[in-house]
């Protein structure tokens, strides 16, 4: 499919086809024991923002970045709504990402945290690409910081690149700021969108800001050189204090869920 938004989306204004404050809406069964759940509908997305990282600046034409809210393939036999990020990976290290706030946590606080993400990826596993597997070679990965992400431009061997201002890690390395939940991979053996699941291994830790805020990482980071398009259209999480972490601080519990 061709653009949802001018390029002029590298921007990383706020996604303009998204969602209300609803996002525990519709929960079926297998939602139970999740503290927060995104479901990536029309509403829901507009208090996310898409981003991309990890490529020369003033070259997000060549780079063919695109994102916004989108219905799922046809081929997916599905109809959910999803929110699409798309790029071509020139830079053999292309970082497409969306972030969202969280607030009415308790201030100061450390968390654990475990992710799981539902998305559509065509990518089999055992493809072979330029540079690496169009799916066993982009790598997804969620995490959490207590500040506003953002972009800053900074010089990469005499050429400016835009890098994002938290520690990622690089590819299949984890970082402080996110870590790796499995790569895109599909098991099926031909280029088909399907729905695919991916979940941490182990609590994230993170510490929340004086307002009781985080911003919520969900970032693809390639090491195919070419085409990735993926449509997200579900973000779960568990979340609670970390008692490890808090000797003689009184815990009250998981965090409330998101009205």
């Amino acid at each position: 499919m061709r653009a949802l938004y001018p390029l002029l989306f590298f921007l990383a204004l706020p996604l303009l086809n998204g969602c209300t404050t609803d996002s525990m809406a519709e929960l079926d069964n297998s939602d139970a024991g999740y503290d927060y759940v995104f479901k990536f509908t029309e509403t829901e997305n507009t208090n996310w923002t898409a981003d991309f990282a990890d490529y020369p600046a003033d070259q997000e034409e060549m780079f063919q970045l695109r994102s916004g809210s989108s219905p799922l393939p046809k081929e997916s036999g599905q109809t959910k709504p999803s929110l699409m990020l798309s790029g071509h990976n020139y830079s053999d290290d292309l970082f497409m990402y969306l972030y969202r706030k969280v607030e009415d946590l308790k201030p100061n606080t450390p968390y654990l945290i475990s992710f799981n993400v539902e998305l559509a990826s065509n990518a089999p596993r055992n493809s072979v690409g330029i540079g690496g597997s169009p799916g066993a070679s982009v790598y997804l990965k969620a995490g959490a910081i207590a500040y506003p992400p953002a972009r800053e431009k900074e010089m990469v061997g005499g050429t400016p690149y835009w890098l994002v201002n938290f520690d990622k890690g690089n590819q299949a390395q984890e970082g402080k700021d996110m870590t790796v939940l499995g790569h895109i991979g599909t098991n099926l053996n031909d280029f088909t969108y399907t729905l695919i699941d991916r979940s941490s291994t182990v609590p994230f830790s993170v510490t929340t800001n004086e307002k009781g805020e985080l911003w919520l990482l969900l970032g693809i980071d390639s090491g195919f050189e070419g085409e990735t398009t993926l449509y997200f259209t579900k973000f779960r999480l568990k979340v609670e204090q970390d008692v490890s972490s808090m000797a003689g601080v009184p815990v009250a519990g998981k965090a409330e869920k998101i009205r």
